[in-house]
């Protein structure tokens, strides 16, 4: 192979190492900012992604009443559609809504800014129509991001949310591994990420391993005298600019 060869081809596999990278990995900003952490001191900001799905979303809510905290739930549109009820008992309770898109397809990065324009816009229409609040603050399927979704984002006045922690809760685990996997990352400014529905290709799963880990995990929490908030802060700050 010739070097002018080699090095064509040097610079493609790192060009797509960093096409990937900027697609793929949660923390990349490449396409648009991504909120990661809070400024909230001694605060770390709880997130559940994929509801409501019953009986996982009542379960914690049930726990978060009871030990009077709040949380942000990042809600894929069919699924509001479906529960309306949930949906109005989220934003009744003080929590935070947010948009995880219509229905959560694991392919939808393959497609346009069209596509996406309609993911969000029905999912905050959907919020709307029930709540009469619409969502500000966008969580990305699985944290995959693209131009497209990107400049939809900003045409939905969509601020994206990342995490900086997360259990991989919708895999095999005991409520224990879970709490043990969250415990070092437990600092605060940290946005934690699980679960506590279940997005349409998981839709014969369980969500109870996260239920029954929220308890001892806010008990955890409460130990190191960190507080739960919401996202509710973020809301107010500047909402990004629709692009052309």
């Amino acid at each position: 192979m010739s070097p002018a060869v080699a090095y064509t081809a040097l610079a493609a596999s790192l060009a797509a190492a960093g096409l990937a990278w900027s697609v793929f990995h949660p923390a990349s900003q490449t396409f648009a900012p991504v909120i990661r952490r809070i400024s909230t001191p001694d605060s770390i900001a709880l997130t559940f992604d994929d509801g409501p799905t019953p009986p996982f979303t009542t379960h914690i809510l049930e726990i978060l009443r009871d030990r009077h905290l709040s949380a942000t739930f990042f809600i894929i549109g069919r699924h509001a559609s479906e529960h309306p009820g949930l949906i109005r008992r989220i934003a009744d309770e003080g929590h935070t809504l947010g948009n995880h898109s219509w229905d959560h397809h694991h392919f939808g990065i393959n497609h346009g800014r069209d596509y996406w324009r309609t993911q969000l816009s029905r999912t905050n229409d959907a919020i709307l129509n029930i709540t009469g609040i619409t969502p500000q603050l966008f969580r990305p399927p699985m944290g995959f991001k693209t131009w497209h979704l990107a400049a939809a984002a900003r045409e939905n006045h969509l601020r994206i949310v990342g995490w900086s922690a997360r259990a991989f809760d919708t895999n095999p685990l005991t409520p224990d591994r879970l709490v043990a996997r969250l415990a070092p990352r437990l600092r605060p400014g940290a946005i934690i990420a699980l679960h506590d529905g279940l997005e349409p290709a998981r839709q014969h799963k369980s969500q109870q391993t996260t239920v029954d880990a929220l308890p001892p995990l806010l008990d955890l929490l409460a130990a190191r005298r960190l507080r739960c908030v919401n996202l509710h802060s973020l809301e107010t700050a500047a909402a990004p600019q629709a692009v052309a």
